[in-house]
């Protein structure tokens, strides 16, 4: 009976463990942004524990363009607001040039 019990202990634990955010489905992905805005110039780089955060250039509709951030944790989850974060208003030429580099477990930086 102890078998069983620590058994079923354990497979409840890992299939807990494993309930990630991310779509197994190919078909069906996770949106980073639903934005109706054109969107390029994608960036991406890892934070220490697991996640990533992924910047991309948005032209707006009204003519206004930033770079855009989105902090997505290492289940998948999008960590901030949707369509992510706005961090510095550019023009596209700027926009090409730029990087994002991490600076530790909770913030990166463009530069």
């Amino acid at each position: 009976m102890k078998k069983v019990l620590v058994v079923l202990t354990s497979f409840f634990l890992l299939i807990n463990s494993i309930s990630a955010q991310w779509n197994l489905d190919s078909m069906a992905r996770n949106p980073i942004s639903v934005s109706a805005n054109y969107e390029t110039i994608t960036r991406m780089v890892h934070d220490e524990q697991g996640g990533v955060y992924i910047s991309w250039f948005r032209q707006g509709l009204s003519g206004a363009s930033a770079i855009i951030v989105q902090k997505v944790d290492s289940l998948g989850y999008n960590l901030w607001a949707p369509n992510g974060k706005a961090i510095m208003s550019v023009g596209y030429a700027q926009a090409e040039d730029f990087a994002l580099v991490p600076s530790d477990s909770s913030s990166c930086f463009a530069i």
